[in-house]
């Protein structure tokens, strides 16, 4: 943020009737609160001064007025205005006319002559031309048209002298030049570095658009200029709602142009992202040829309130507009850039035009651009347009061979052709997978079915909300994923199985690259007998104690741990521990790990502490420096310490993994700052409550900086901070973490994906405790019918949602209800975790809780008994 500028006057040096002139004049420039703030400042500075400054002032004010009601004819071509000669209008605003004029020394160029016409020289409009003066003044860069003089006409009114930009609006020189996209953006890039220039030196623009950025060429080459810095407004220092209206209270700008905060809309302060969100809308109109929005139809005077209604949408998407205009595709990538920097939210646009520039030079780099859409990972197609021509010949390939091996006899033996080609093909395909990026193809993919959709759609009214629909309910990763699965590695996997009893080299090498593969693009290798005859095959033809056959043995153990085979994973991660060779003690200690991971899912904290110790012990041992492993331990010993309800050791750890994080700028894999959330829970367990929300409330804002709202680690990060609040008793800063955290989840809620479900059991929760149980409860029950169609049964988020279902119901006092529910939810909690495990606390608390609620409206129902056993459970 720019330094706020010092209004404090200082008394002027000078003979006295200079020094009062000086100060009465730029006492006249203020209007209300700005103008007394500045006579007070006076007063301190020079009373005697101020004195004659507060006398002076209404005779100044009177003058003006009557200059405002002096007729004055309006000058013609040919007139002359100071030196210069005017030639002819080249535009007029509301207050103003620009001329195109001569000077009258010989050999200089033409320049542009703005006067103020007659009758509207009011105080306020005399206020913005000197602004103008002053902001013009303050800038010297190749893409602003600079000042030249300045001055007042015969007739008294004022005039600026600029230079001329005898070139044609950036929109209509882009379509006459018939540029391709590059140069576009190369132009727009020219643009950028102009308004930085200003917002460098404190000044806002307040008014871009393409009639307010012209175009000249020099030497062959376009050279844009921003121009009519007329509203502009210094930052920090011309902030009140009176810089953005007009006396008569009406808005200053131009509808089209203006962000929602110059327009009134959403409060927030108008500062250099309302500037970038006008770059935005210049680049869709570059783009696509056409404004951002439309008010064709909208009666003049009641533009900014149909803006209300359009400020409540997202940001429009050049990449629909310009399949719906049959213009230019518009890539995904630079469709991410200007929705970025139209956001109708002021805090999710680029926070300068800096950060604009660079992100549309890297997409012309080919490099990934950060303005990625909600949810995908950061841009996308980059590497499919580097791969495509080895991607479709080898996708071919693929399918035609499983088409072979499919109606081929299993076990039959190949000819010696056949053999040939299926090495060098094993080899091809094995490289490839090495190489294939999944995340990336996602947004490709998204977008060439999107296109393709709109080619193959008829014509129709509904066709556009159609296709606008279909983008918002697919899931590019998810797409992207099915596509090489079924593609790409389901017909690997089918030679695999059909060659592991070969004891083929290449066979090997190409599980090895699929079983990468997958765990890449979040696909899990076939389990069971397959995996296990895969393992072996590895191992025979690299060595019990290689590197292929360590990883392969990881990545088995990390898919069974997931999968809830915590006895298979048990074996694979004893067999990394007693693993030998040159990689022995890296991968001894990732056993060890793994197997300390198993018996805290298993509720088995008396074995789990003792390995991590071991672990942490020789992790932290004198000359071995801390990595990824030693956060990952002392996170991990935490959370056992806090299944046991031990906070203070729970403390220590956590305070030494976040001592290491930031110390030693080590990552972990618990992401998103991680550590550093469970030391809030632990702190707010021990008491600790505004420690731990003042934590959180920092974790948020720098994750909702660096990551977006958006994102996964954020999500964590503001349901951690919903319960702070509530633990404070801020209900409604807890609901608003909460809406936050839900921020792009209903989609993914809908398709049943468990992290969703899960913040949707915190919102029921929460909404019960606020006493709105009927809306919890609809909410509860919806959540309810998701998990039963997408998740497996007796899943966790299942049981967790019908646990929240017991409080809504009790709030309702529909208690038969909740006693079946709390039930359900305990049956699923103790299937799934052994006695003494922290997971039970929570259903345990609550079924005490419950029962003797039950016992005391029912007492001779045996209520009373089943809350001392949960009781007693708990202790």
């Amino acid at each position: 943020m720019l330094d706020e500028p010092n209004h404090t006057p200082e008394p002027p040096s000078g003979p006295p009737t200079d020094r009062v002139g000086r100060s009465l004049l730029e006492a006249a420039a203020l209007d209300g609160p700005k103008q007394q703030a500045y006579l007070a400042s006076l007063d301190e500075a020079s009373p005697g001064l101020a004195a004659e400054v507060r006398e002076l002032l209404p005779f100044l004010e009177q003058y003006e007025r009557q200059m405002e009601l002096r007729p004055a004819p309006e000058p013609e071509a040919g007139d002359l205005v100071g030196g210069y000669r005017l030639v002819q209008v080249l535009g007029e605003g509301g207050f103003g006319r620009v001329w195109r004029a001569q000077t009258t020394a010989e050999g200089m160029p033409d320049v542009a002559l703005k006067l103020i016409k007659a009758g509207t020289d009011t105080a306020a409009v005399l206020r913005r031309f000197r602004r103008e003066r002053d902001v013009l003044a303050q800038l010297g860069h190749s893409g602003i048209a600079s000042i030249k003089d300045a001055g007042r006409s015969d007739g008294g009114r004022p005039y600026l002298v600029m230079e001329l930009v005898d070139g044609p609006e950036i929109t209509a020189y882009v379509r006459q030049a018939e540029l391709q996209p590059a140069a576009t953006l190369a132009l727009f890039v020219r643009v950028c570095r102009a308004v930085e220039h200003a917002h460098d030196r404190g000044i806002l623009h307040r008014d871009l658009k393409p009639s307010n950025v012209l175009v000249l060429e020099e030497d062959g080459e376009p050279r844009p200029k921003v121009i009519d810095f007329g509203i502009a407004s210094v930052l920090a220092a011309d902030d009140d709602p009176g810089a953005s209206r007009t006396e008569d209270g009406r808005r200053i700008g131009s509808p089209l142009w203006m962000s929602p905060e110059q327009a009134g809309v959403g409060g927030a302060a108008v500062d250099a992202r309302s500037d970038v969100f006008a770059l935005g809308r210049l680049l869709h109109c570059l783009l696509v040829g056409s404004p951002a929005v439309d008010l064709g139809n909208v009666p003049s005077g009641l533009e900014f309130e149909a803006l209300e209604d359009l400020f409540m949408r997202d940001a429009p998407s050049p990449r629909r507009e310009a399949r719906v205009r049959g213009v230019d595709p518009v890539p995904k990538a630079l469709d991410a850039i200007v929705r970025r920097a139209s956001a109708t939210h002021h805090d999710h646009r680029y926070p300068s035009a800096q950060e604009l520039r660079e992100d549309v030079e890297r997409y012309l780099a080919g490099e990934l651009v950060l303005a990625a859409p909600p949810g995908i990972v950061k841009q996308s197609g980059y590497w499919l347009r580097r791969h495509r021509a080895a991607l479709i010949p080898a996708a071919a390939l693929l399918l035609g061979l499983a088409g072979v091996l499919a109606s081929a006899e299993h076990g039959r033996a190949l000819s010696r052709e056949a053999n040939k080609r299926l090495e060098a093909t094993v080899s091809f395909q094995a490289s490839l997978l090495d190489n294939l990026e999944g995340a990336a193809l996602a947004p490709a993919l998204e977008g060439e079915l999107l296109e393709q959709l709109a080619v193959r759609l008829p014509p129709s009214p509904d066709r556009e909300m159609l296709l606008a629909a279909v983008e918002r309910a697919i899931d590019p990763v998810a797409l992207a994923r099915s596509v090489i699965a079924r593609g790409v590695l389901d017909p690997v996997q089918a030679l695999i199985e059909a060659e592991l009893g070969s004891g083929r080299a290449e066979t090997a090498q190409l599980a090895v690259s699929m079983i990468e593969a997958r765990r890449r693009f979040g696909l899990d290798f076939e389990r069971g007998e397959l995996a296990e005859q895969a393992l072996g095959l590895i191992e025979a033809v690299y060595g019990a104690n290689s590197a292929e056959t360590r990883n392969v043995l990881l990545e088995l153990a990390n898919v069974a741990r997931r999968s809830g085979e915590l006895e298979r994973a048990r074996t694979y991660f004893e067999r990394l521990r007693s693993f030998g060779g040159n990689l022995g003690a890296d991968t001894r200690r990732a056993g060890t790990y793994g197997l300390a991971q198993v018996w805290i899912d298993e509720g088995r904290p008396d074995k789990a502490e003792p390995a991590l110790l071991e672990l942490l012990a020789e992790l932290e041992a004198p000359g071995i420096d801390p990595n990824r492993q030693t956060v990952n331990a002392w996170v991990s010993l935490a959370a056992v310490y806090e299944g046991r309800l031990d906070h203070p050791r729970a403390l220590e750890a956590y305070e030494r993994a976040v001592e290491l994080v930031t110390e030693g700028h080590l990552a972990s894999d618990f992401p998103g700052r991680g550590p550093e959330i469970g030391l809030a829970r632990t702190r707010s367990a021990l008491g600790d409550l505004e420690g731990a929300r003042v934590l959180l409330e920092e974790i948020v804002e720098d994750l909702c900086q660096t990551l977006g709202v958006e994102d996964d680690r954020t999500t964590i990060a503001l349901s951690s901070l919903a319960r702070a609040r509530q633990a404070t008793a801020d209900f409604a800063g807890a609901l608003e973490a909460m809406d936050r955290a839900s921020l792009g989840h209903e989609a993914r809620a809908t398709a049943g994906h468990p992290t969703s479900l899960q913040l949707r059991a915190e919102r029921v929760q929460l909404l019960a405790t606020l006493g709105r149980c009927e809306e919890a409860l609809a909410l509860c029950d919806a959540s309810l019918e998701l998990a039963h169609l997408n998740l497996p049964v007796g899943h966790e988020v299942t049981a967790k949602l019908l646990l929240r279902r017991v409080v809504a119901l009790a709030g309702l006092a529909q208690l038969d209800e909740a006693l079946a529910a709390l039930d359900a939810s305990l049956a699923i909690y103790e299937a799934r975790f052994a006695p003494g495990h922290a997971k039970l606390v929570e259903p345990y608390a609550l079924a005490a809780q419950l029962f003797e609620g039950l016992d005391a409206m029912r007492p001779d129902q045996g209520f009373g008994e089943r809350a001392r056993v949960y009781r007693e459970l708990l202790e």
